[in-house]
């Protein structure tokens, strides 16, 4: 994968830690320095864990067919996400008197499982005590939820032979994306990007996924 493909995925894995940003800026909810090195730690380490299962997979397998594998896998985890995305624009243009429009991610009644699915449709959920102030254990769940689609296309990356050093990438990328939010949140057009562009991520990781094919 060249430099460029790998600065797509990275965005690509990164918008929804943009939106936790801009929400949390909305909301004047207090990131500590230690949120950011958390979601490193959890975005990075959920999506190198996966990768090194993927290419253990992929040992097993003809190169040819781990690799197309490997794409069919980026494919879904694209087509989820678009999924994921079009459900959280309609419960966004339902207005907030509306019934919310549910993203199932995890299920409900497994906390704190059932609170990653929850964050992933309303970042706020994080500040579980209602402090204004994200603490390190709702650090830890926010990276955990962020972590998700990293988690899930790195399996698909690695059985498409994609090296080991995009991780540090993709993990930083998901950090600095949560700071540039909440440096940003307010502005009009980082509002209408975040709303706007629920379809991005999904379709770069199936033109990825595609490619790889």
């Amino acid at each position: 994968m060249t430099f460029a493909a790998g600065v797509v995925l990275a965005v690509a894995l990164s918008l929804d830690s943009l939106g936790v940003g801009v929400a949390y800026g909305l909301r004047r909810i207090r990131a500590p320095w230690s949120l950011y090195l958390i979601v490193t730690l959890c975005a990075g380490g959920l999506m190198a864990l996966s990768m090194g299962l993927g290419r253990q997979l992929s040992a097993y397998l003809d190169p040819g067919l781990a690799r197309r594998a490997g794409g069919v896998i980026l494919i879904a985890v694209g087509l989820w996400q678009l999924y994921q995305g079009w459900q959280g624009f309609r419960s966004r243009l339902a207005g907030p008197g509306s019934a919310p429009v549910p993203r199932p991610v995890l299920r409900p009644g497994l906390p704190p499982l059932g609170l990653v699915g929850q964050i992933l449709v309303e970042p706020a959920a994080a500040d579980v005590d209602l402090s204004g102030h994200i603490d390190i254990p709702e650090s830890m769940v926010l990276g955990l939820a962020l972590g998700l689609d990293s988690l899930a296309a790195g399996l698909g990356l690695a059985m498409s032979g994609v090296s080991l050093a995009l991780v540090p990438l993709v993990a930083l990328s998901c950090a600095a994306s949560v700071r540039i939010g909440l440096a940003a949140a307010g502005l009009p057009i980082m509002d209408s990007l975040v709303r706007r562009a629920f379809a991005l991520p999904g379709v770069l990781l199936v033109f990825l996924g595609i490619l790889r094919l």
